[in-house]
């Protein structure tokens, strides 16, 4: 009887576990994140820049002369803002996380150099229904080392949206390239730390036997 009792006990001690340890690991609804299969899912709508995927990783880059919106990647809309394929927003996903940095800062003869502004690259998020819930993620403290930027997104909680990462050419007299990777929707999770899991099996087991008794 003990024997059957343990078997029982410990088949739900791994269960709880298995239920904390999943918690931890929310899964992401943006596709293609990381990039391993190119630009699939994502829509490039650029105006004079360009966007391209190189080794697991995308590169979005300035053209010749400057405008806004140079360079444009976009997933949950095709560019004009038909939305025909928005991502809805998990309650439980409150983070958007991308790794982000200069890739690269070439001289540009097309433009005169005198704007004090430099090419920047920003987050938009478009709201489907309701341009009044957009957010802008601007002036990204962005350097030529890769970074993880972490965005609270909680406020579209349960809305349709795109996800729009988009590079101004200011006139700068450069040229620049940003590198994206790793692009997800996660849930800030306090996980357990083993000993709170050891104990909380163990007051489980206590319970369980005093039952018994």
């Amino acid at each position: 009887m003990w024997y059957i009792m343990f078997r029982k006990l410990s088949t739900l001690i791994v269960a709880i576990n298995v239920i904390f340890i999943s918690h931890a690991a929310q899964a992401g609804l943006i596709a293609n994140g990381d990039f391993d299969n190119g630009l699939n899912s994502w829509n490039d709508a650029s105006i004079s820049g360009q966007v391209f995927s190189n080794n697991g990783l995308v590169n979005l880059s300035t053209g010749v002369d400057f405008g806004p919106y140079s360079a444009v990647l976009v997933q949950g809309d095709d560019g004009f803002f038909n939305f025909n394929t928005p991502i809805l927003i998990d309650a439980q996903q409150s983070l958007i996380e991308f790794d982000l940095w200069q890739f690269e800062r070439n001289i540009d003869a097309s433009e005169s150099g005198t704007s004090s502004l430099a090419d920047v690259l920003n987050l938009s998020i478009y709201d489907a229904f309701d341009p009044s819930f957009d957010l802008f993620f601007i002036d990204l403290a962005v350097t030529s080392q890769q970074k993880n930027f972490s965005l609270d997104i909680s406020s579209l909680a349960g809305r349709s949206v795109a996800f729009s990462f988009e590079l101004n050419d200011e006139n700068d007299g450069f040229d620049s390239t940003f590198s994206l990777d790793n692009i997800r929707l996660t849930s800030p999770v306090n996980v357990p730390e083993p000993s709170t899991l050891l104990l909380f099996s163990l007051a489980i087991f206590v319970l369980t036997r005093r039952k018994k008794q």
